[in-house]
């Protein structure tokens, strides 16, 4: 990555990171060097600094990260079909956040039949917000071993999606701690607090 594209790579997390901190610039940030960026807010200078973090390439029970993705497009291709016929699946959205690597395609179905039952216990809990659940509520075996959480929404617009359609994320590894303590060492402009951003992209 060039130089201006980095830089404005960094600008457009900067506009994130402002949206998500809730901060409100009391006029345009300051870019430049360790810091990236210093942004003026109620009066307080906070350095922002900004780096990309490259993730492997298998997920954390060590599947291809490639093969992983396809696993997911043939379980999403079946569950259209595995929705259809069943109407309280219609106007779910259905969120599906892997430990790990995916069932194998033998429990497929089976993994699908859990998913189904449980949002059928819990549909008068949700609306239009969405709701989270943790592994702790999984009383099935397939969602016990493979799920680390599960987000069901009402929608109109009705998917399946999961961890491994933007790329697999995972556990952080050396390389990630390895950059928090060079950074944690350097010495930066003046200010009164400062945020340190990661943005992770396996594909680079």
């Amino acid at each position: 990555m060039t130089t201006p594209d980095k830089k404005e790579a960094e600008r457009r997390t900067l506009s994130y990171l402002l949206e998500v901190l809730h901060l409100e610039p009391d006029a345009d940030p300051s870019g430049g060097e360790a810091p990236d960026f210093v942004v003026l807010t109620s009066g307080q200078r906070i350095g922002l600094e900004i780096t990309t973090f490259q993730s492997g390439t298998v997920t954390d029970d060590w599947v291809e990260l490639r093969k992983a993705e396809a696993e997911w497009q043939n379980f999403e291709t079946l569950s259209e079909a595995f929705r259809r016929e069943r109407p309280h699946l219609r106007d779910l959205n259905i969120g599906l956040f892997f430990k790990e690597s995916m069932p194998p395609r033998s429990e497929y179905v089976a993994f699908m039949e859990e998913i189904s039952a449980f949002a059928q216990d819990h549909l008068a809990d949700l609306g239009s917000e969405g709701r989270d659940y943790w592994a702790p509520s999984f009383a099935s075996p397939l969602m016990k071993q493979h799920l680390r959480r599960l987000h069901l929404r009402r929608d109109e617009h009705v998917e399946w999606f999961s961890n491994f359609r933007g790329g697999w994320i995972g556990r952080p590894d050396g390389a990630l701690t390895a950059i928090v303590a060079k950074k944690a060492v350097k010495a930066y402009r003046p200010s009164f607090g400062w945020r340190f951003s990661v943005v992770t992209d396996h594909r680079k």
